[in-house]
C-alpha cells in the first residue's frame, strides 16, 4: 500500500491536524502516517517583548514551538511579530528610552523618564530664568540704540 492509499477499513483514522496526529492514510511502511512538519499546529504569539513563531508537528504525534525570540530593546509587540518603533518609553524594555520612534539607551543625563520622543529638557521654572530673559533684553535694545 503506498502512502497516498487509504488503510483497510478499520485502519487509521483521520485526526484534526491542529492534534499533529494521525491522517487518516498509510506511511507506505503499512502504518497510520503523522502530520509532518508542513502542517501548522498552533499560530504564533507574542506577549511583552517575547515572540513565539508558529508550531509545527514533528512526524511523530507531536505540537513543536519554535525557540522564543525577546524583541529587546522593544517592550511591544505588533500582531505575532516584535515591534520596531516606540510612542513612549513604556514601549521599551528597562534601561532604555523612546527618543524619535526608537528604544534606544539614554543619553547622558537623561533620566530614562519618558520625554514624548524628544532628549531636549524642558525649560527650568528657576527664579534665575526671568533675569537670564530680562537681561537679553536689555542686551538686545542696547545693541539696537548703538546702530540707529
Amino acid at each position: 500500500m503506498t502512502s497516498d492509499q487509504s488503510p483497510p477499513t478499520g485502519g487509521c483514522v483521520q485526526e484534526a491536524e491542529t492534534t499533529c496526529g494521525l491522517t487518516g492514510l498509510c506511511d507506505g511502511a503499512g502504518e497510520c502516517a503523522q502530520y509532518g512538519s508542513d502542517i501548522t499546529c498552533a499560530g504564533g504569539t507574542c506577549s511583552e517583548g517575547v515572540v513565539t513563531g508558529e508550531s509545527a508537528c514533528n512526524g511523530g504525534g507531536s505540537c513543536v514551538a519554535p525557540d522564543e525570540v525577546t524583541c529587546d530593546p522593544y517592550l511591544t509587540c505588533e500582531a505575532e511579530a516584535c515591534a520596531t518603533s516606540c510612542v513612549s518609553t513604556n514601549d521599551c524594555i528597562d534601561g532604555f528610552v523612546c527618543n524619535g520612534g526608537a528604544c534606544v539607551e539614554p543619553a547622558a543625563g537623561q533620566d530614562g523618564d519618558d520625554d514624548g520622543g524628544c532628549c531636549a529638557s524642558a525649560p527650568s521654572n528657576s527664579p534665575a530664568t526671568p533675569w537670564l530673559a530680562s537681561f537679553a533684553l536689555l542686551a538686545l535694545v542696547g545693541l539696537r540704540r548703538r546702530r540707529a
